[in-house]
């Protein structure tokens, strides 16, 4: 998951974390050290999210692994191989998988503010397209919130039900 790192109230960055059972909170207070920044003060650092895919991956591999989450996918790890390579293996892999994907328009402005260049839009393209011959992709607005929070809690229950 994505954890937002906070400093005097204002969002100065994001670290990758694992989980297993309850999630931690959405945002934190920034304190030096913390494992899994990979954005902090508009400085990035890929390493960060290759090393918590491949803890990711290696846990979707334990048969105890019934449903994969994965938070906000899509973003400046799309130009890491180190970083795609285990994330083909886990949506691929069979399991039932649930996450959201980077829209569009975060899409766009991370580009822009990240100089991440101009392949960048073709790697959330190669996603979508993986995402979409394994699943489902639900764009969730206003509008359809509470039909999209239906979609996803009858798919979770369904994963639930399989355990």
């Amino acid at each position: 998951m994505v954890q937002r790192l906070t400093e005097n109230g204002n969002v100065i960055g994001y670290r990758a974390l694992p989980f297993t059972g309850a999630m931690p909170p959405l945002e934190t207070m920034y304190i030096e050290g913390q494992e899994g920044i990979f954005l902090l003060r508009g400085r990035k650092d890929i390493s960060a999210l290759e090393r918590i895919i491949i803890y990711a991956e290696k846990e979707y591999q334990k048969p105890d692994c019934k449903l994969f989450l994965l938070d906000e996918i899509g973003g400046i790890e799309l130009v890491s191989q180190e970083f795609m390579k285990p994330l083909q293996q886990i949506l691929l892999g069979g399991k039932p998988c649930i996450g959201v994907l980077k829209s569009w328009q975060n899409l766009s402005h991370a580009e822009s503010v990240l100089k991440l260049g101009h392949n960048y839009t073709a790697k959330h393209i190669e996603l979508v397209r993986l995402i979409q011959s394994k699943g489902k992709l639900i764009t969730v607005t206003r509008e359809n919130l509470r039909r999209a929070r239906s979609i996803v809690s009858q798919f979770a229950d369904r994963c639930v039900q399989n355990i």
